[in-house]
């Protein structure tokens, strides 16, 4: 299982370990069946965060009872629950967001003239994201004399803005929440989101991800604090946050 947001590098990854070898669904489940792994071939189910709740029952079942030599990879800006626990179950391997993100020190070794107190300011901005480092990298070579990570922190701000502007009122709010937080478990954030708002976040483009423990956070957090919250919102959760 592959999971982080937008931009991370999991299609990068699927191609290079798979290539053209695989058969690939995107959003759905389709027709899948046990015959799809008959000629050793893996199975990619890609965008998993966009599958129903119907097909997110469909696939743990699936997970669960998958002959033993199949190659089945799924991945997605956020995996429901019950499809990481029947991973689990089943002793499966699981890729996050702390995995794909590029360390400061990659970022030095792969360029030129930048010292590691550099790197490491251009890693925080970035959360790591490749996409975001490498096109910081693209539009600073094209602006002689700007700061790449100057370039990196407008992107993220663009790029939180579009996110934002992808999502309702009522989900900005809970943004907003999770922006000025230290992350929120599933059952907070459904309680003022409604029992998908992290999949309606995630397809939206806003970096949602999970910790190890199942604690939701939103990276590049600091560029989505321009985000509302309902005061009243906002005295619940330190409520119900102080009660735990």
């Amino acid at each position: 299982m592959v999971e982080a947001p937008a931009g991370y590098g999991k299609s990068w990854l699927l191609r290079r370990a798979f290539g053209s070898d695989a058969r690939r669904l995107r959003g759905e489940l389709g027709a899948l069946d046990d015959s799809w792994f008959d000629d050793g071939l893996p199975v990619v189910i890609d965008d998993a965060h966009l599958l129903t709740d119907h097909e997110v029952a469909l696939l743990a079942e699936f997970v669960e009872l998958a002959p033993d030599d199949s190659r089945l990879v799924v991945a997605g800006r956020i995996i429901a629950d019950r499809v990481h626990e029947a991973v689990q179950l089943v002793d499966g391997t699981l890729i996050d967001a702390t995995m794909l993100t590029i360390p400061a020190g990659d970022i030095v070794e792969g360029t030129e003239g930048m010292t590691l107190e550099e790197a490491e300011r251009l890693a925080d901005v970035a959360d790591g994201c490749v996409r975001t480092i490498r096109t910081a990298f693209a539009q600073a070579r094209q602006e002689p004399g700007s700061s790449v990570v100057q370039v990196a922190a407008q992107i993220v701000r663009a790029d939180s803005m579009t996110a934002l502007q992808q999502v309702d009122e009522g989900d900005r709010r809970v943004v907003g929440l999770l922006a000025r937080s230290a992350g929120l478990d599933r059952h907070l954030l459904a309680r003022f989101g409604g029992p998908r708002i992290i999949e309606r976040l995630a397809a939206g483009g806003v970096p949602v991800r999970r910790d190890a423990v199942g604690i939701i956070h939103l990276a590049t957090s600091a560029a989505f604090r321009s985000a509302p919250v309902e005061h009243d919102t906002a005295i619940e959760l330190a409520g119900e946050l102080m009660q735990r």
